[in-house]
């Protein structure tokens, strides 16, 4: 292949592929920013909720942020659940999960904190859960079904029960009792040994637009070389025309 050859595959090559990647690199950008904006609004329902003395009424209202709340009612103590592989500051552990039942009628699951997991993970971690009517108070989101390794097993009659998410429909199922898929995570401690330093987003906003930025300029970079390539061409063109 000649120079002249060689040198105009590389310019088609190189519209070819600005073509495809440049629409792809700033719609990159602007789903991480969408992220961002999407991770601000989790942070200030968090923050900012007013707290309510019922469960909300549409689930589809709260989606993707936290209404607060204040209940009355009794926790089940002789069920409850352990949310695996839950890490906190590099370190593995579990996440108390129990079923309330509110003075309305209405039953949620309600995070009671996170713990340090054993490093014999023969080794379960139980708890002793408040008796008798409770005043509890902290913040709801919708229970949204994520991926997991390995699929739950919840017709064992052992308890506490080690899962690794939670679905309230299977839950409910088990337990024969109809759950609101619901999680509240307690603002104010009720179980001795358990953190409830929540980790309300995986990733800060400042981190999602930190990745826009560097989408953003690559979309940058690659225009900047099409325009020089564009007008290379132009040059060759008015050179050759002369």
């Amino acid at each position: 292949m000649s120079k002249v050859q060689s040198g105009s595959a590389f310019k088609w090559m190189l519209w070819i592929s600005g073509i495809v990647l440049l629409p792809l690199l700033i719609g990159l950008g602007l789903w991480q920013l969408d992220r961002a904006e999407q991770k601000q609004e989790l942070l200030d329902s968090w923050q900012q909720a007013i707290p309510s003395q019922e469960l909300p009424l549409e689930q589809e209202m709260i989606r993707g942020s936290y209404k607060a709340v204040i209940l009355k009612g009794v926790f089940d103590r002789e069920r409850y659940f352990l949310l695996d592989n839950r890490v906190r500051k590099g370190r593995a552990g579990y996440e108390v999960v129990a079923l309330f039942t509110a003075d309305s009628g209405r039953s949620v699951l309600v995070n009671l904190g996170w713990v340090l997991a054993s490093l014999d993970r023969g080794i379960i971690p139980e708890f002793v859960l408040p008796e008798g009517q409770q005043t509890i108070s902290g913040s709801v989101r919708v229970i949204e079904k994520g991926f997991a390794l390995s699929a739950d097993d919840l017709a064992e009659e052992r308890w506490p029960k080690v899962i690794q998410q939670l679905d309230a429909e299977k839950i409910s199922s088990r337990l024969v009792i109809s759950i609101d898929a619901l999680e509240l995570r307690l603002t104010e401690p009720l179980v001795s040994g358990l953190d409830l330093n929540w980790p309300v987003v995986n990733m800060k906003p400042e981190k999602h637009l930190g990745y826009a930025f560097q989408w953003f300029a690559m979309a940058f970079a690659l225009l900047c070389l099409l325009i020089w390539s564009a007008l290379k061409i132009r040059k060759e063109a008015i050179y050759e025309q002369v």
